[in-house]
């Protein structure tokens, strides 16, 4: 499709539709998946009786964005902040080329979301795991859990990867992470590499590692959509009786905090997760038994003279 700055119509589709066809929307660095999903979730939106696409973009103001953004954020905070990040975006490439007036998403009041507190633990995932693989139709959303779970990496880009990132010889993922760019080194434990193994023996002839087996298309499946992910990966965790309020997401933070708990390095937890900075983790270093024994183990072992 030829890129053109060309706005074909007042709405707020129309921007939506001009900037995902842009130049601005190619040099996006996170995942554009994610951008065309938030966009669908964005223009769906019903705000006084009409569908946020059928509004014109240069007559909304303010206080109804602000209005939108609350009927978002009754979804998620985070979800509804993530949205109005990306339509800020939209609206500042309308200006740039002359088609919008203003920018109302710009003043808009948006709230703080409380950190997310959930944790599998390790019984939690190998129920889910065990539920997910039981199915072929659910078994690319349990690699998938696996992968994120191992290697603590983001959802997103265990169902975009590719088996050219997987070196078999050497039992390493080569990873550059779709958020920043970051590159990580992972080591394919012996569980996961027989999973791996099995599953590029059924699809290797197509370039996804887990893919939609029931999205096919020209060059063999399609990726999992990240609303497809969800909504199936909460039917197995029903399935598995586990509790409702967990989240594939939620699978990093995990494995993070493991990390952590273990006594692993901030340096070295970095190289795994791809953070640019010690910061980046403390989230992560939550108040733990586990943690506060091991420290109170490792502080008597030393007042004792002795070695850890």
């Amino acid at each position: 499709m030829e890129i053109t700055n060309e706005i074909n119509g007042a709405y707020v589709e129309s921007l939506v539709n001009a900037y995902l066809n842009s130049r601005d929307f190619k040099r996006v660095t996170a995942s554009q998946d994610q951008y065309r999903y938030w966009m669908r979730v964005f223009c769906d939106t019903e705000w006084n009786g009409k569908k946020v696409r059928n509004l014109k973009y240069n007559d909304i103001t303010a206080p109804q964005a602000q209005e939108i953004y609350d009927i978002l954020s009754d979804r998620g905070i985070t979800f509804a902040n993530r949205i109005t990040a990306v339509v800020r975006k939209i609206y500042n490439y309308g200006m740039k080329y002359g088609h919008v007036n203003n920018n109302p998403w710009s003043s808009i009041q948006t709230e703080t979301p409380k950190p997310r507190k959930v944790m599998w633990q390790p019984e939690d995932v190998k129920a889910f795991l065990t539920t997910a693989y039981s199915k072929f139709n659910t078994r690319g959303i349990g690699l998938i859990a696996h992968m994120a779970y191992e290697w603590a990496q983001r959802i997103g880009d265990m169902r975009m990867l590719t088996w050219d990132k997987i070196d078999f010889e050497n039992n390493v993922l080569h990873l550059e992470q779709s958020k920043r760019r970051a590159i990580v080194h992972l080591p394919i434990s012996e569980d996961l590499m027989d999973v791996l193994k099995q599953q590029k023996e059924a699809f290797d002839w197509q370039s996804y590692v887990a893919p939609n087996v029931n999205a096919r298309n020209d060059n063999g499946y399609a990726p999992y959509g990240l609303e497809v992910v969800s909504r199936v990966a909460k039917k197995i965790i029903i399935k598995a009786g586990l509790d409702p309020e967990l989240r594939l997401a939620d699978l990093r933070r995990t494995a993070t905090t493991e990390m952590v708990e273990a006594g692993v390095g901030i340096a070295q937890i970095m190289q795994v997760t791809g953070h640019q900075s010690p910061q980046s983790v403390t989230p992560y270093m939550k108040n733990t038994l586990t943690g506060a024994t091991n420290a109170c183990t490792l502080r008597s072992v030393h007042m004792a003279g002795g070695t850890s």
